[in-house]
């Protein structure tokens, strides 16, 4: 029997390895463990739990033919398949919870790049408001300033809503 790695495994390696060679070895590995997604090693752990479940079934069915215990056989595979159909439910809501996340995720990332590419072209707007003939510098200099405080004020969301999905 040859040991399998875990998909989460397979998925954390090129973030470890891009981590690990932005911030060196031992930060490297904190950032990207901090980065790793534990929703996502709990199913697969619990998807690994169901495989050893099928594992057990197919060795307890070698056992009783090898002992002829062919009459408790049908008693535990039933309560083994009972237990084993509890957990795919219980994973299968997961997965669901799991999915509206993504989305939630996909639409907060597209939140961020629309917010993104509007404050870029809104400073390059006032830089170049800056350079023109007989500027206002101080409303220039107001609008700045209330660009750099939601700016600021976003990224605080931001850095609040990761901190507290995590």
């Amino acid at each position: 029997m040859s040991a399998r790695a875990p998909l989460h495994a397979l998925r954390l390696m090129p973030l470890i390895a891009a981590q690990v060679a932005k911030h060196g070895l031992r930060k490297g590995l904190a950032n990207a463990t901090a980065k790793a997604n534990p929703t996502l090693m709990v199913i697969e752990a619990a998807t690994s739990v169901a495989g050893a479940i099928d594992s057990y079934l197919q060795y307890r069915t070698a056992i009783a033919c090898r002992d002829g215990l062919k009459k408790l056989l049908p008693l535990e595979d039933k309560r083994l398949r009972d237990e084993r159909e509890k957990l795919r439910q219980q994973l299968d809501r997961v997965r669901a919870d799991m999915d509206q996340r993504q989305k939630i995720q996909e639409r907060l990332g597209q939140l961020v790049n629309a917010c993104v590419n509007a404050v870029r072209l809104i400073w390059e707007e006032l830089e170049m408001l800056r350079y023109e003939d007989l500027p206002d510098l101080d409303i220039i200099e107001q609008l700045t300033e209330q660009l750099d405080g939601a700016w600021h004020q976003f990224q605080a969301a931001l850095a609040y809503y990761q901190e507290m999905s995590n």
